[in-house]
């Protein structure tokens, strides 16, 4: 009954039977598997190696072009993340967000941080507009997958927000809005300290939005002097169960003050002659 047990979308099910004769003579089934699927949909599917995807409309390419922006996400992905892997990967494509929602809210789960829970174990993304929907998913799967990989296995520790979210959206690709409102904090000498960034994330929407801005910077700053695998170490510490502050000292060698001044040169408009 659903009112003492709340299933989670696309939950694996095994069940089995266990039959007692009336001579005490015990039989047992075989155990059998099933998908809790969302069936309001008529789902279209493409699979290849391991990866599966369902999508819903017209569109008969959407699903191959779904799998290799899977691909290329892996990749990008594996340059940046410790050797975490999801497979298989189950992704399924929803018309709208509307949908996506309604269906987690079945068993009391909903988006959040832009994202779908990644205990769930599948790729969850929407695709929209059929003329844009490519380009909606190489921002939404790559920040999906990452969400996912971070959590498989769990994480001995909590993931700092600012991490796990930054490496989220840098994985997803450039933001011109983003980069703009880092520009203007430095400029205003508005930034967030690292210190917050670290220990206190904001929850307030505009400083939320700053941070996750000031986030993707820094992570993009890591990268750029000490290289793909200082992200990929930071991650491993940090799933270990590191603290956010002893992760980055760590990893780069250097304070929180001395990281921070170092991000803030980075900032600098170059000079027109350099450019």
């Amino acid at each position: 009954k659903r009112d003492l047990l709340e299933l989670p979308p696309f939950a694996e099910i095994r069940f089995w039977w266990v039959v007692t004769t009336a001579d005490s003579q015990t039989y047992q089934v075989p155990e059998v598997t099933i998908t809790y699927r969302d069936d309001r949909f008529t789902w279209r599917t493409f699979a290849a190696e391991d990866v599966t995807v369902y999508w819903t409309g017209n569109d008969p390419d959407l699903g191959q072009a779904a799998w290799q922006v899977v691909q290329e996400s892996r990749q990008t992905l594996d340059a940046m993340l410790p050797p975490t892997a999801v497979s298989p990967l189950n992704v399924y494509i929803y018309p709208s967000t509307g949908d996506l929602r309604t269906g987690l809210r079945l068993a009391g789960r909903d988006v959040v941080a832009g994202h779908v829970d990644p205990d769930l174990g599948v790729l969850l993304v929407t695709a929209v507009n059929s003329l844009t929907a490519v380009a909606e998913l190489r921002q939404s799967i790559p920040h999906a997958l990452t969400h996912l990989r971070l959590h498989q296995p769990e994480a001995a520790g909590m993931l700092p927000t600012w991490y796990e979210e930054g490496i989220a959206l840098l994985a997803a690709g450039p933001d011109a809005a983003r980069d703009d409102r880092v520009a203007t904090a430095v400029a205003t000498t508005a930034t967030l300290p690292l210190p917050q960034l670290c220990l206190n994330f904001p929850t307030e929407p505009d400083q939320a939005e700053l941070a996750l801005a000031q986030s993707v910077s820094l992570l993009r700053t890591i990268q750029a002097q000490f290289g793909d695998q200082a992200l990929r170490q930071l991650g491993t510490l940090y799933l270990e169960g590191v603290s956010c502050e002893a992760g980055l000292t760590q990893t780069l060698d250097m304070s929180l003050a001395d990281l921070e001044v170092t991000w803030l040169d980075a900032q600098a408009p170059q000079p027109a002659w350099l450019t």
